[in-house]
């Protein structure tokens, strides 16, 4: 009996001493492990302490110049970034330590409460904008917004040049009608005077007289041949100019052609020809009054009427019958002066 209570005190007692070495030992690795952790939770907090205020000052400049935040404004703001990282870090501490296994879970909470002065920041100036961008892409865009406007530049002036040029061509210009009392528009008595300004150029000239040719009808009877038909010429013909006169109701020419030419050219009369040859512009006389005192179509002249279709309604009934009457009379001789 003694022997087992012996026995039994013994083992009990061994029992006993290995609780104590592993309650000694886990003591001691506790003892270790809280001491390591307060050594961590000391260390961050010196850190944080020595570090502040270059943290500080990094988040002013930030805050200046990418934020372009200044004065009151922008000390409002890293007082309030600051405290918000310095709590942040102040639970991280105390979860670390403490083992604080609920408070762990909810860490997010503190990050967000951290991070909620970023969020809340409003930039104020473009100092940051201004240092963010590139100066060479700056200047390339420069240089490009240059290039376009001078290409927009030269495609309006060319627009407005093309403009200016169809306004100038489809404007037009009505024609022109003679004043009252005007005797550029009036085209009878012009061929005389063409005729007079051509015999005075020839007198100019000294080119002899020659003496007058009667007019052979037959040779210029061209009442079968057509408008525009001309024989071909042996040699260069001269400008001829019918100077138009009174025509007679029997269908006679009253029309006195004149050609004024070197002595040594020959008149083409041919039977059935009919030339027409462009007026020469004599001295003292423009294009335009030439061109105005053509000489008229023979065709015209043989109409039934040739006073209505000459004079174009000018005079009334009764002066075209005076006039007619007039005709009526023999006619000189035409003649044409070679």
């Amino acid at each position: 009996m003694k022997d087992a209570l012996f026995w039994l005190a013994v083992t009990g007692g061994e029992v006993l001493l290995v609780v104590f070495v592993l309650l000694l030992i886990y003591w001691v690795r506790h003892s270790a492990a809280a001491r390591r952790d307060r050594r961590a939770v000391k260390q961050l907090v010196e850190k944080v302490r020595q570090g502040r205020a270059e943290r500080e000052a990094s988040i002013d400049c930030f805050l200046a110049e990418r934020m372009g935040l200044e004065g009151a404004e922008r000390d409002m703001a890293r007082v309030a970034i600051l405290r918000e990282e310095l709590a942040l870090l102040q639970r991280f501490a105390q979860v670390y330590r403490d083992r604080l296994a609920n408070d762990a879970g909810q860490f997010h909470i503190a990050v967000e409460a951290a991070t909620a002065p970023y969020l809340e920041l409003r930039g104020g100036g473009a100092g940051a904008v201004g240092e963010a961008v590139d100066p060479a892409e700056l200047e390339a865009l420069r240089q490009e917004n240059q290039r376009l406007s001078e290409e927009l530049t030269v495609t309006m002036e060319t627009m407005s040049r093309m403009l200016s040029e169809y306004s100038s061509m489809f404007a037009g210009g009505g024609v022109e009608t003679p004043a009252p009392g005007d005797d550029s528009g009036d085209t009878t008595g012009a061929p005389t005077a063409a005729a007079e300004a051509r015999a005075s150029s020839n007198d100019q000239a000294g080119l002899p007289e020659r003496s007058p040719v009667a007019l052979d009808e037959q040779a210029l009877d061209i009442s079968e041949q057509p408008a525009g038909s001309a024989a071909e010429p042996a040699a260069e013909m001269p400008a001829v100019t019918e100077a138009s006169a009174s025509a007679s109701s029997s269908a006679d020419i009253a029309s006195v052609t004149e050609a004024i030419s070197a002595p040594d050219v020959s008149l083409l009369a041919e039977e059935g020809s009919n030339v027409t040859a462009e007026p020469e512009a004599p001295e003292g006389v423009a294009g335009d009054e030439l061109a105005a005192v053509a000489p008229e179509a023979i065709d015209d002249l043989l109409a039934e009427d040739p006073l209505e279709a000459d004079l174009g309604g000018l005079f009334d009934e009764d002066e075209i019958a005076a006039l007619d009457d007039e005709g009526e009379k023999p006619a000189d001789k035409a003649t044409i002066a070679i």
